[in-house]
C-alpha cells in the first residue's frame, strides 16, 4: 500500500475541490491504468453532436499538450491520471463531466 503525505498550511485558504483532484491524481498515478472523463450530455442531443463536441474538447486538450483517445461519443481516455487531472482543470465546455476509473 502506498502512503500519501499531504502538508497543508493552516493559514492559507484551501480549495477543497482542487485538493480532491490532486489526491485522486496521486492515488491513480500508481495504478498505471487508463483513466477517463465522461461527458453528461442532455438526452435531446444526437450522438453525432455529442461525438463532435467530445472530439473538439480532445483536440483542445491536445493543443495544450494533453494526449487523449476517444473510445465513444461521450468519453475521453487518458494514459495517466496526471493528464486527466490537468484536463479536469482545463476543460471549460459548458456540459457537466465526471472522472471515471
Amino acid at each position: 500500500m502506498q502512503q500519501v503525505k499531504l502538508h497543508v498550511n493552516a493559514e492559507a485558504p484551501v480549495n477543497v475541490s482542487y485538493m480532491l483532484v490532486y489526491l485522486d491524481c496521486l492515488l491513480d498515478y500508481a495504478n498505471d491504468e487508463l483513466v477517463q472523463i465522461k461527458f453528461e450530455y442532455p438526452d435531446s442531443m444526437s450522438e453525432l453532436v455529442c461525438d463532435n463536441h467530445t472530439f473538439v474538447v480532445g483536440t483542445r486538450l491536445f493543443l495544450r499538450g494533453i494526449a487523449t483517445t476517444q473510445p465513444d461519443a461521450t468519453t475521453l481516455e487518458f494514459e495517466t491520471a496526471r493528464d486527466r487531472t490537468l484536463a479536469l482543470l482545463a476543460i471549460d465546455c459548458g456540459y457537466p463531466f465526471v472522472a471515471v476509473d
